[in-house]
């Protein structure tokens, strides 16, 4: 599950039909600790709006978020987002873009949803 903006999580149902299991990477400039411990289940955070703001000069974080999933369930490599949106893209933006796909990567563990990601066929 990929939440948007942190204020969604007091929204109820806003996690049903997710499996036990099942990761919740948040935009969120707290730490995944505390939002693990106020959902009461394991969640990563990542500040994606506050990296597309210094990266791209703009408040988007769909495009960091996205990074942030496809780093931590490896289901495509980080090429093919550059890739997409080298389609839409050229020059400085894309570099920008680049940059801010590379830096949201790194804001996550690795993989750490890899296995639960292919078991649930995601």
């Amino acid at each position: 599950l990929i939440v948007q903006d942190q204020s969604l999580l007091h929204v109820e149902g806003v996690t049903d039909g997710l499996p036990a299991d099942g990761g919740i990477l948040v935009n969120s400039s707290l730490s995944s600790r505390v939002l693990s411990q106020q959902l009461g289940r394991e969640a990563i955070a990542m500040p994606a709006t506050n990296l597309a703001k210094e990266l791209l000069g703009r408040p988007v974080p769909n495009t960091a978020l996205l990074a942030g999933f496809l780093a931590l369930t490896h289901m495509l490599p980080l090429e093919s987002l550059v890739s997409s949106l080298a389609e839409r893209f050229s020059g400085e933006m894309l570099e920008r873009n680049t940059r801010l796909i590379e830096e949201a990567a790194k804001q996550v563990p690795p993989g750490h949803w890899k296995e639960v990601a292919h078991a649930h066929g995601a």
